[in-house]
């Protein structure tokens, strides 16, 4: 089921948008920094929702925020915040998360810890334009 899932992630991630309920979304898009660092930035309630864990997502329009129940964990990312809440906790994030065509990007190792992803098993493949999310650690 794992191998599934990573494979899945993986599909789910390569370059071009993806229709849902008749609104097109982009699978990721990259962003760069002051120091010119290039960050990959996913579609935060689409990644959780094909996880495949027992998920609930909250919507704050008037924080332009999302509340993320996963599980014990419950995490607060708000777009443009330098940070994102987890059980109750201030955590620092790579990029702040930001609404693109009004979908909450998060940035990819933000989003890999939310899902309980450790870095060394997060990898873009700049080359082909595709993220790998490996919930096994087998390559």
């Amino acid at each position: 089921m794992r191998k599934f899932m990573s494979a899945f992630i993986i599909f789910m991630a390569f370059l071009g948008s993806y229709n849902i309920f008749g609104a097109e979304i982009p699978k990721f898009h990259l962003v760069q920094n002051e120091s010119e660092n290039e960050y990959v930035m996913m579609p935060l309630r689409s990644v959780i929702s094909m996880i495949g864990k027992k998920s609930q997502i909250i919507w704050d329009e008037s924080e332009k925020s999302a509340v993320v129940l996963m599980g014990d964990r419950i995490f607060k990312v708000t777009a443009g915040a330098d940070d994102m809440i987890v059980n109750g906790v201030s955590m620092p994030v790579r990029i702040p998360a930001e609404i693109v065509e009004g979908v909450l990007f998060v940035e990819l190792y933000d989003l890999a810890f939310m899902v309980s992803i450790p870095e060394d098993r997060v990898k873009w493949d700049k080359e082909n334009e595709k993220v790998i999310l490996n919930y096994s650690g087998e390559e």
